[in-house]
């Protein structure tokens, strides 16, 4: 199957000249790679989203992880054919975003895609932009283009303030205010910002990196918002009260300024924003 001819550029080329919705589903059923994520829209108002792309179909297995080549019990059984994958077409919400995250709920999904997907923050942000900004101009898209607001810092900063007040101890109490304070927009001189990614990213070390090992640990952080579940959210969650120890040597790991005042080093603006 590895040596089968696969139409990547003629699918392309198809859907460079695509005229409407029917001729851009055409090109899309020739695409041949990995599963991509491709949204449509044209001059009628119609807009589209397609899960487009070779998807094999796993024998006892969902290749997450290596198995026995040897036996054949695993072996590729072919591909799904289109249209097995997600498609949408003029969703009754009016609009489609999409982040490389699921395009539906992974429970809708009529064969496993994958695990690894990004987290559902990014494209619930753009989905909270487009609908606080109705009609839109190209300088409201320019602006969601270059927006740094996190909505996983939304979710999280509250959890982190909350264990950071019950049981740091004394000499935090201007960083966990300054931290209380922010409004999880992370522009280049906001405080509040560089101390939620510093206790973000030092509280994945904790936690993580003496069971994974440095190389293990370090290509985690290239994914790093994989880690973190909004089972933190939950009052009763197991997860939430093991790691509030955690939290703590996280923020107290931290390099403390020694200045009255703390300040956050310039660094590029993202919008891609943890």
């Amino acid at each position: 199957m590895g040596a089968s001819p696969w139409p990547l550029l003629e699918g392309f080329l198809m859907l460079n000249s695509a005229k409407n919705w029917d001729e851009f589903n055409e090109a899309m059923a020739i695409y041949a790679a990995g599963p991509q994520h491709f949204v449509y829209g044209d001059v009628d108002g119609t807009i589209g989203y397609v899960a487009a792309g070779k998807c094999p179909i796993r024998t006892n297995s969902i290749g997450m992880v290596p198995m026995p080549g040897w036996d054949g019990g695993h072996d590729w059984r072919g591909f799904y054919p289109y249209g097995t994958l997600t498609i949408l077409s003029n969703p009754d919400k009016g609009y489609i975003a999409t982040a490389n995250n699921p395009p539906i709920p992974e429970s809708d999904f009529s064969v496993f895609i994958s695990r690894n997907w990004e987290p559902s923050t990014r494209a619930a942000r753009i989905g909270e932009l487009i609908e606080g900004g109705v009609p839109l101009t190209t300088d409201d898209m320019a602006k969601m283009q270059m927006d740094v607001t996190s909505k996983l810092a939304q979710e999280l900063v509250p959890i982190m303030v909350e264990i950071l007040t019950e049981t740091s101890t004394d000499g935090y109490e201007q960083y966990i205010e300054e931290l209380a304070a922010w409004d999880c927009v992370s522009t280049v001189d906001s405080v509040g910002a560089t101390l939620y990614h510093t206790t973000f990213n030092t509280l994945l070390k904790v936690v993580f990196a003496d069971e994974l090992g440095e190389d293990l640990f370090n290509k985690l952080l290239g994914d790093k918002s994989t880690a973190v579940s909004t089972r933190w959210a939950r009052p009763d969650s197991s997860f939430r009260q093991a790691r509030a120890a955690s939290a703590v040597s996280a923020l107290g790991s931290t390099r403390r300024p020694t200045a009255t005042t703390v300040s956050a080093p310039r660094t590029k603006a993202s919008g891609a924003a943890l």
